[in-house]
């Protein structure tokens, strides 16, 4: 009986020693094993258009202290590298009330744009600007496929809302059309011509030549709801 209970004893030691597991990864753990978010072309135009407007997080107003106009200012306050967990700064997009960030006046982030925003302060909230090669076809220009994304990325932060910059609704395609329909002339030359006197997006990088492009091709194909 003793060496019997000596040897289920053995065999239970040794089978709980064998069924060590590893950790289960945290959601930082995941989002590192992610490709890299580029800061300066996925993350930075997110901040300028839908936080860092006039009377806001711009380097003139600086609500609460923060500055989202750049990186050197978005990673001084409220962001804790490698924890987007930790970051205030991520942290008030899921807040209510006026502590809520963008303020509930104003156009809200998509789950995709705060995911990218997670991703970037889990791999370390890095000032990247290049992640490998990049294609852009300018032949590609259907109004839900290509021309939403870049109004919804660079534009839509501040000419959305209740509150539109402007009185310039660019939220979904009605409102795109009226525009349009109404300020041809200077919507093209705002978001085409960087040397114009109100360029578009504004504070903000130009489109670059792709996307200027692929917006031209569609408004002058009669920018159709396509």
């Amino acid at each position: 009986n003793i060496f019997y209970g000596l040897l289920v004893t053995v065999t239970v030691t040794a089978i709980i020693l064998s069924c060590k597991h590893d950790p289960i990864p945290t959601q930082a753990d995941l989002d590192r094993q992610t490709p890299t978010v580029c800061f300066q072309t996925e993350v930075l135009p997110l901040f300028q258009s839908y936080c860092s407007r006039s009377g806001c997080h711009d380097d003139g107003t600086m609500q609460n202290g923060y500055d989202l106009t750049n990186y050197d200012s978005i990673v001084a306050h409220g962001v804790t590298p490698g924890l987007a967990a930790n970051s205030e700064l991520y942290l008030a997009m899921y807040k209510t009330g006026t502590t809520k960030m963008p303020q509930p006046t104003a156009t809200d982030l998509t789950d995709d744009q705060r995911a990218l925003i997670r991703r970037w302060l889990n791999q370390g909230a890095k000032n990247t600007t290049s992640c490998g090669p990049t294609t852009c076809d300018t032949s590609k220009y259907k109004f839900s496929a290509d021309i939403q994304p870049i109004l919804v990325n660079y534009c839509t932060g501040c000419h959305g809302g209740t509150v539109p910059s402007g009185h310039i609704n660019l939220v979904g395609y009605d409102n795109v059309k009226n525009t349009l329909d109404n300020y041809f002339d200077s919507f093209v030359g705002d978001v085409t011509d960087p040397t114009n006197n109100n360029p578009m997006p504004k504070n903000a990088d130009s489109l670059t030549d792709c996307n200027q492009q692929k917006l031209l091709n569609w408004i002058n194909a009669g920018y159709p709801n396509n």
